[in-house]
């Protein structure tokens, strides 16, 4: 993305940058991905079970012979070390095979009560254009997991090619976006969309897909590539990484990006509404790419990978927000710059979304660090009492833990009950295709 420079006014907070107190590396890899069967370049978050066991997908697993290039991904359970054991135990629970399966999972997993795993594939379905899968745990006695297609995407006002993770409703419905289709006036091959699936009705097997928001580009947002957060009220939140409109980026759909809102429909109604809450401008950041988080009153946070402040990357470092909801009787929402990336040490680059713990720190990953150079960091930002500024502490340059450390973090962290957090990497590992880590606080 290319852009100008100005436009926007946004609060500014000052924080501190606080270093490691020692320079050894506090992550460890649990494992390393050798590609072929055994898959490579996992993009997305873990989910995490009761027994402290992680569930992840990789995007390509390479030698899978049903995709012409290379694999078509995988979904796997990391399994910690029984009693005394100190190697974290693999199990692929689905390999990906294209035709009317699923292929290349860009996003994250999420659980039911029944212990099945939802997601999306990037590619796959009937017209290979992306797909909505469910994976039923084995039946008792038996060790083999079942995939089943939700839905395939058709493109063209359907959508198509989702990048995100689903979003589960109260009432059993899932949510998501696609990255592209739905309406084409300002984009060749579609703004994106965001979609809701309804479990099917009684006596029925199939679920109903409907298409709730057509982003338009331009004004509008373009390419949604994050998933969605949702208020008490049903309302859903997420962000586009173009569009809006902000004549200092020059991307095909112009502008910086979006953050969004929408609103379910009134009693007896059965149109969503869209509201703008906020366009990035570049000096307030640009390319949201990940999802936002919430805290209970309601304020949205997230990171931009470029703009802000810092003159050291050519189309700025990247940086944190705040979206605060308007005040009783208010219409706009207040934005503040919790803090700029200036590369270097401080990291570079936070394409991830955001962790908030139970205290309100964040959590989030920069791709890079030590002026683009290195593998990426793990940082912590605290809010000082009175909340009139955050402190920055980076908890892990992953370039410190060797040539098999991890690289290249694309993923949102999670936590577990111990503070200690894990995530994925789409570099590094023995075979430099990716790892799952964790940092322990």
């Amino acid at each position: 993305m290319n852009y100008l420079g100005a436009g926007g006014a946004a609060a500014l907070t000052l924080v501190a940058l606080t270093a490691p107190a020692s320079a050894a590396p506090t992550e460890t890899v649990l494992y390393g991905f050798m590609g072929g069967k055994d898959g490579s370049y996992p993009q997305a978050g873990l989910l995490l079970d009761t027994s402290g066991a992680l569930y992840g997908t990789t995007y390509d697993a390479d030698g899978n012979a049903a995709c012409k290039i290379g694999g078509c991904g995988t979904v796997f359970k990391l399994s910690p070390p029984a009693g005394g054991g100190t190697g974290w135990t693999k199990t692929e629970l689905v390999s990906f095979r294209m035709k009317k399966h699923g292929a290349y999972p860009a996003a994250g997993l999420i659980g039911d009560a029944s212990v099945a795993l939802y997601g999306t594939t990037q590619g796959g379905g009937g017209l290979r254009r992306g797909a909505v899968f469910k994976l039923t745990p084995p039946a008792a006695g038996t060790t083999a997991w079942t995939e089943t297609v939700l839905h395939s995407f058709k493109g063209g006002t359907d959508g198509q090619y989702p990048l995100a993770g689903l979003l589960a409703g109260a009432n059993g419905e899932l949510y998501g976006t696609t990255g592209s289709g739905g309406a084409t006036n300002h984009c060749a091959n579609g703004c994106g969309t965001v979609f809701q699936l309804t479990p099917p009705a009684t006596g029925k097997k199939s679920w109903t897909e409907t298409v709730i928001c057509t982003f338009q580009g331009r004004t509008d947002g373009a390419a949604p590539a994050g998933g969605l957060v949702a208020d008490a009220s049903g309302a859903l939140y997420g962000t586009t990484p173009v569009g809006g409109g902000s004549p200092n980026c020059s991307d095909y759909a112009v502008g910086c990006g979006i953050a969004f809102k929408l609103t379910p429909p009134a009693a007896g109604g059965t149109a969503w509404t869209e509201t703008v809450i906020h366009r990035f401008e570049a000096d307030n950041g640009a390319n949201p790419v990940g999802a936002l988080v919430m805290d209970a009153s309601g304020a949205l946070y997230g990171a931009t990978e470029l703009g802000g402040s810092a003159t050291n990357c050519l189309d700025g470092c990247g940086l944190v927000f705040k979206l605060a909801p308007p005040a009783a009787g208010g219409r706009g929402w207040t934005t503040t710059l919790l803090h700029h990336f200036t590369g270097s040490e401080d990291g570079q680059f936070p394409e991830a979304g955001l962790m908030m713990d139970s205290s309100g720190a964040l959590y989030g990953t920069t791709q890079l660090d030590m002026g683009g150079f290195g593998r990426g960091t793990v940082f912590k930002l605290t809010p000082v009492a009175g909340g009139a500024s955050w402190t920055k502490t980076v908890l892990s340059y992953l370039s410190d833990g060797g040539a098999q450390a991890a690289a290249s973090p694309h993923s949102v962290l999670i936590e577990n009950a111990n503070g200690v957090l894990y995530g994925t990497t789409n570099g590094g590992g023995v075979a430099g295709k990716g790892t799952v880590y964790e940092v322990a606080q």
